[in-house]
């Protein structure tokens, strides 16, 4: 995790961090001891969680529990983990991490208490992984509740394949922004929302292609919308938006200014989808067609 993750609630209460590491990514790991490393700080000072847990062999590979956790707990408590996720205890506290001395913390039950405050700290822990598991789960929870507008600032969380230490280094943007992409991407700019409402509008980054065949006959418009980077697995989740009208998600004739209907993607894989769309009585052959899109391959 490059970037500094910030949380706070707006009424108290307790909240979980975690990031599923995919099966793929992680599976090299097993029977072997680990080191999970993080930097927190608080707007006070707080006592927070930090552990590792596993989706167990009785799960199902990269397939999480919709249900994370069951019940949070009352303070102290540690939350209910969802079905076949369970904490691996840690077997020991690094002497440094990230080549400075952590801050105060201790192994309790079966993971590690973190005495958080104001100031930047390095906080991790040792864990031997299983023979046999699905995933692995860095988690970050809170103790007690927070009290509203508290805040938890966490950064540089990794998970190393060793046991000694070694210093962070950031992956450049570009590799960061292409691992993001792995599980989400969009036909507009990245610092662009896209969604129903507003529309954005032609020439805004939307997927365009040409129409084949004139009025409202049924593949009057094909469109090849690849993506950047082939996503994790096949078949992710397409949601298109019509880039100038916000009351569908049909293609638009750019140049007749009308709508096709019957807007669907097919042939949906790792590394693009296409889109068919029946034309418009007002379309005609070689009229451009565009539309934006979203495709969402997440854990």
């Amino acid at each position: 995790m490059d970037q500094t993750r910030r949380s706070f609630l707006t009424g108290a209460g307790k909240f979980i961090l975690s990031q599923v590491v995919e099966g793929s990514r992680g599976g090299h790991m097993r029977n072997r001891q680990v080191r999970v490393m993080c930097v927190m700080k608080a707007s006070s000072a707080k006592t927070i969680r930090l552990g590792l847990l596993q989706l167990t062999n009785a799960g199902t590979v990269d397939t999480i529990p919709a249900a994370f956790e069951s019940a949070f707990g009352a303070d102290t408590v540690d939350p209910t983990w969802g079905t076949n996720l369970s904490l691996i205890t840690p077997d020991l506290l690094p002497l440094a991490c990230f080549g400075v001395a952590p801050g105060t913390q201790a192994i309790r039950n079966t993971a590690v208490d973190c005495s958080v405050t104001t100031a930047w700290q390095t906080f991790g822990a040792i864990f031997t992984l299983p023979s046999n598991y699905k995933n692995v789960i860095p988690v970050i929870w809170t103790d007690a509740q927070f009290s509203v507008n508290d805040i938890l600032n966490v950064s540089q969380v990794t998970i190393l394949n060793q046991t000694q230490d070694a210093d962070w280094n950031e992956m450049p943007d570009e590799q960061d922004l292409e691992a993001c992409q792995r599980y989400f991407e969009k036909s507009c700019n990245v610092d662009t929302p896209l969604v129903a409402t507003p529309a954005l509008g032609i020439n805004t980054g939307e997927t365009v292609g040409i129409a084949g065949k004139a009025g409202a006959v049924a593949n009057a418009g094909i469109i090849w919308c690849p993506f950047r980077v082939p996503k994790r697995a096949t078949a992710p989740t397409v949601t298109l938006f019509n880039p100038v009208t916000n009351s569908n998600a049909q293609v638009r004739d750019e140049v007749a200014n009308v709508d096709h209907t019957a807007t669907s993607a097919v042939n949906n894989t790792e590394n693009g989808f296409s889109l068919t769309s029946t034309g418009n009585a007002s379309t005609a052959v070689g009229d451009r067609i565009g539309i934006h899109w979203t495709a969402e391959k997440e854990l």
